[in-house]
């Protein structure tokens, strides 16, 4: 199991920008997407952790003011192109995600393999 406290995520509708010729697919990571992965994951890597393979459940518990689809980001920067904790979100096989009344405007994210 793993208890990590990260900033919490950009909204989902501002993390890519359309622009043509400049990615094979015409979409490329807005700056505030790019700005919170380099932050979040310096972060999560000064936290002490031990790698889940294979399938697990992300819990997400997100600050006020934060819409709760808003942790595609989340299970993003799990994967091996960032933090390396899981294989791929696509191993993911639950996601709880909730609403904090913490004062705090940090969003708490728990990953464990499932029961």
């Amino acid at each position: 199991m793993i208890s990590l406290v990260i900033p919490p995520p950009p909204s989902t509708n501002n993390l890519f920008l359309n622009a043509a010729g400049r990615s094979r697919y015409g979409r490329i990571k807005s700056p505030t997407y790019r700005k919170w992965i380099a932050e979040t994951t310096h972060i999560i890597r000064s936290q002490t952790y031990t790698r889940i393979d294979g399938k697990f459940v992300l819990s997400v518990w997100l600050p006020p003011g934060i819409d709760l689809d808003n942790c595609k980001a989340v299970a993003d920067i799990l994967g091996p192109r960032n933090t390396n904790i899981t294989d791929d979100d696509k191993h993911m096989v639950e996601i709880h995600v909730y609403r904090t009344e913490s004062v705090t405007s940090q969003c708490r994210i728990l990953i464990q393999k499932p029961t």
